[in-house]
């Protein structure tokens, strides 16, 4: 099987709905990593589920969230109080 370069892996996920970029909280690092990076290229507001998620008890989730509200950069504002309390949390190191 052809292996596909990282910029073309990346492109993928441009396919995939929303719905699907939020349903990865069980996948591995890369493939949250590149669906944070493509939420971030989309319009409207992931932060409320972003935020679910990052309230959630699946560590993988909410390492998930982590990423996609930093990709958001200045559109994730309102998500940093709790980001900072999550800093504290037991669980807060990413699988």
């Amino acid at each position: 099987m052809a292996r596909l370069s990282p910029a073309k892996k990346s492109a993928a996920y441009s396919q995939h709905t929303m719905e699907q970029l939020f349903a990865v909280s069980g996948a591995g690092p890369r493939v949250r990593q590149r669906c944070a990076m493509e939420l971030a290229t989309r319009s409207g507001d992931a932060v409320p589920q972003l935020l679910a998620m990052l309230a959630g008890h699946e560590p993988n989730a909410r390492c998930g969230a982590c990423q996609a509200l930093a990709a958001l950069d200045k559109r994730a504002a309102a998500a940093v109080p709790v980001l900072r309390k999550t800093l504290w949390d037991d669980d807060c190191g990413c699988a």
